[in-house]
């Protein structure tokens, strides 16, 4: 939906989308441009095969002024009222595994990279660079992002969103 937006109302272009295994080659026998998330982006990073390419975040900072939101956790409001306390277990399962990840960079960087192409210190270098902020200029930026989509149709309504 972020291409889309972005696509769509930056750039004015509306070009025809489909879903594809995360392989540049394959992806590129079927289309003019491509899509890449998390760890296959990375890994294009590492040995870029001479396209063009785009942060989505930047780009979306550069078009709307406002913080990019790049994951959040959401509860229904009818379960948080039935089920408080499974929702602050899984609030504080989270924000403990946050503290033990950005106390445990090093351990995590090291053991990571055995299993990837990515060196230890480009991953630790990665973490660190991650936020887990949700002040106010994110909030209102993950707001904007779902009043665009909406007028895009791919959502019937922007939700009232409660934070905790």
């Amino acid at each position: 939906m972020l291409t889309q937006i972005i696509l769509e109302k930056k750039y004015g272009l509306h070009p025809r989308y489909f879903e594809c295994p995360p392989d540049l080659g394959q992806m590129f026998r079927e289309a003019q441009a491509a899509l890449l998330i998390g760890d296959d982006a990375l890994r294009a990073l590492q040995n870029p095969p001479g396209y063009q390419m785009y942060d989505l975040g930047e780009e979306w900072t550069a078009f709307t002024g406002e913080k990019m939101v790049y994951a959040v956790w959401c509860v229904r409001w009818d379960y948080a009222v039935q089920y408080p306390e499974n929702v602050r277990k899984i609030s504080h399962a989270f924000q403990h595994s946050m503290k033990m990840s950005t106390e445990q960079v090093d351990v995590i960087a090291k053991e990571a990279a055995r299993w990837d192409i990515f060196s230890k210190d480009f991953l630790k270098n990665y973490f660190l660079t991650l936020k887990f902020e949700f002040g106010s200029e994110y909030q209102q930026g993950f707001l904007t992002y779902l009043k665009k989509a909406r007028r895009l149709g791919a959502i019937e309504a922007v939700p009232k969103l409660i934070f905790i």
